[in-house]
């Protein structure tokens, strides 16, 4: 083999090794930040049920806690533990049936009876808040929130002014 053919093929190494590296990076994106989020604490608390959060704005999705799970539409969506005591046991979205995340979320979800808040001060932030956290990007101020379609899967907190859902959730016997 000449100096040349050897050069070549050094060149091809290098390449091929380079493309793999890259695809193996863009395809673990995904666990890679569940490992950084599990890094963050979470791995304690992956048995939480995410929740739809910042609905109607460009960072509508689930999280649990301040940690960002998935982002997507989830409006009127509810995550249900799925497939016990399997490798794809975790939280699904009830509306289309997707993985949210894998999770070991067998232990029993004490019911949301936090009430929704509205904050209208004209900070650009205003809307439904839960925890300290948007949940519903609206106009607010003056209204009540009321639970409403207690025990169907329509159950939730809803805006007194227009009736619309702020939060899908068990709310029934909430103060």
């Amino acid at each position: 083999m000449t100096k040349r053919s050897w050069g070549y093929l050094i060149l091809v190494l290098i390449i091929v090794v380079a493309a793999a590296a890259w695809w193996a990076y863009r395809n673990s994106s995904t666990s890679a930040a569940l490992i950084r989020t599990t890094a963050r604490g979470l791995e304690t608390t992956l048995r939480d049920q995410p929740t739809c959060v910042n609905v109607n704005t460009s960072k509508e999705g689930w999280f649990i806690g301040d940690a960002k799970v998935k982002y997507e539409r989830c409006r009127k969506c509810t995550a249900e533990c799925q497939n016990d005591g399997t490798r794809s046991a975790g939280w699904y979205n009830s509306c289309d049936g997707s993985l949210i995340v894998y999770a070991n979320c067998t232990v029993p979800i004490v019911p949301s009876v936090d009430r929704p808040y509205c904050r209208a001060d004209g900070s650009g932030e205003d809307g439904w808040y839960l925890r300290q956290r948007l949940v519903l990007n609206a106009s607010c101020k003056n209204c009540s929130v009321d639970c409403l379609n207690v025990g169907t899967p329509d159950e939730g907190w809803y805006d007194g002014c227009n009736g619309s859902l702020i939060f899908a959730t068990t709310c029934g016997g909430a103060q």
